[in-house]
């Protein structure tokens, strides 16, 4: 089936603004270095930077923004929230000290909460379910491009602002906060001039007057597979946040690299391998989803289990060239994992929970990957473990987890098919 023009700028667009979020949101983990340093931070003070102060207000803002969504405008409010992470990013480069950083990171975190449900809200009613299979996927590759940019171009940038001052932003990490918080003033109007918002008004308001909470349990009824889906995702990302956030200060501090070499190997791997298997997961995901939400938890199963021992070994080798090499696999299958993982969810939600839905997702995907975050300050700071143990330590609980919890989500699939 060929895509149609609405197809494809729509999920440009909303992919290139999520890659802008990401991009934000993990300049972050290179910079931890050069941060630490100039404004005194211990671990414990780093990991609640990257989790409390980033995910904790990503969470809360995450509903009040979808319950927006479902009975509004959802164009609008995607770009309101593209310009307001944009300019906090920007801000964030003015920070004098622990809470200033921590309150621009907050303020970064709630602008980004409301770009996803929207997307996925808006992708529901661009074709059949494998259609919006495929542009979850695209949309997905965001992560990785925006993730593996942040560590390239921020590792980059370090180096060639040394010695450039502006007013304020007088530390090259600061240019970089600068410098990546610019493209999302642009992107916002465009989403504007570009996506029509298709939804009729009488549909947005349709069931507004019903409760919300009653609709929202009846997700988690006992035979539904998204009571098991919910946490599973929860403690998958649980580690896929915190390897993401210190994977480049364990290549520095365990592995010898230089901030600049971290940023590059981190991010090329990161970047080449999620968008492999993130495209790996539209090609399959249309023939999977044949099979119903069963076929895509069966996917979803597989790609937990296998990165299990990966994420294991990756944090635990001395030898920083076979830790790349499985930080690529690690990233193959998250990629194909985080592009399926929300398809159950648009496939079992009604229309007017949906982006809600999404957000409550995201609100315990945050939860967990907050605490994961500070967990590896903790275990640095208090219990002696180096980054590479904490970090093998956190992968082989939480995705042992997952997989167990992802498994029972699939055999309640089962007894629905």
């Amino acid at each position: 089936m060929a895509l149609s023009p609405r197809f494809g700028v729509t999920v440009l667009l909303l992919m290139l603004c999520f890659v802008l979020s990401h991009a934000d949101r993990h300049v972050m983990g290179l910079l931890l270095a050069p941060i630490q340093r100039d404004l005194a931070l211990s671990d414990t003070q780093l990991g609640l930077l990257q989790g409390a102060a980033f995910t904790l207000f990503y969470a809360v803002a995450g509903l009040p923004i979808a319950r927006l969504l479902d009975n509004g405008n959802r164009v609008r409010i995607a770009s309101a929230c593209v310009l307001a992470w944009s300019l906090a990013t920007m801000l964030c480069g003015l920070a004098g000290g622990f809470l200033s950083l921590a309150v621009m990171r907050a303020l970064t975190a709630t602008g980004e909460a409301g770009l996803p449900p929207a997307a996925f809200s808006l992708f529901r009613e661009l074709g059949d379910r494998r259609r919006m299979v495929q542009a979850n996927g695209f949309f997905m590759l965001a992560p990785f491009i925006g993730g593996g940019f942040a560590l390239i171009a921020g590792g980059q940038l370090l180096r060639l602002l040394e010695g450039v001052v502006l007013p304020g932003w007088d530390q090259p990490w600061r240019l970089v906060f600068l410098l990546f918080g610019l493209p999302g003033i642009i992107m916002a109007p465009l989403l504007l001039l570009l996506i029509p918002e298709t939804r009729q008004r009488h549909m947005a308001n349709a069931g507004s007057a019903e409760p919300a909470q009653p609709r929202i349990a009846s997700l988690f009824a006992p035979g539904s597979p998204l009571r098991f889906h919910y946490p599973g995702i929860a403690c998958f990302t649980l580690f896929m946040n915190a390897l993401l956030s210190w994977y480049p200060l364990h290549l520095v501090r365990d592995q010898g690299a230089t901030v600049a070499q971290a940023g590059t190997m981190a991010g090329t791997t990161y970047l080449l391998a999620g968008i492999a298997g993130t495209l790996l997961a539209t090609w399959i995901a249309p023939k999977r989803a044949a099979k119903g939400v069963r076929g895509l938890l069966d996917m979803l199963c597989i790609a937990c289990l296998l990165a299990l021992p990966v994420a294991v070994a990756m944090t635990i080798t001395p030898q920083i060239g076979l830790s790349t090499a499985l930080y690529g696999l690690y990233s193959l299958l998250s990629g194909l994992f985080a592009a399926l993982m929300i398809a159950p969810i648009q496939w079992l939600a009604p229309p007017g929970l949906q982006a809600r839905a999404v957000a409550l997702l995201y609100l315990v995907a945050a939860i967990s990957g907050s605490a994961g975050t500070i967990a590896i300050g903790l275990l640095t700071d208090h219990a002696g473990l180096t980054l590479g143990g904490a970090l093998s330590l956190l992968a082989a609980a939480a995705l042992g987890a997952a997989g167990i919890l992802l498994l029972m989500a699939r055999q309640r699939a089962s007894a629905q098919a």
